[in-house]
């Protein structure tokens, strides 16, 4: 399976539980906007480890942007 493969599964995974994620943070405490930014680290984060156990992250941040809805 190539890479491609493994972007559009991953945006899919993420887009559809992009607003359960901020709600959580929201939840546990964080502000709406915190709540974005952790949801947006914690998916940035499990990408890079799906797709090749990377230590860094993918992108310059921009790819996450079309989680967000």
């Amino acid at each position: 399976e190539n890479l491609m493969d493994h972007d559009g599964d991953f945006s899919a995974y993420a887009s559809a539980r992009w607003g359960s994620l901020v709600r959580s943070g929201v939840f546990l405490g964080c502000s709406p906007e915190e709540a974005q930014d952790l949801a947006q680290t914690t998916l940035m984060r499990c990408y890079a480890q799906c797709v090749g156990g990377h230590e860094k992250l993918p992108g310059d941040g921009h790819e996450a942007a079309r989680w967000r809805t």
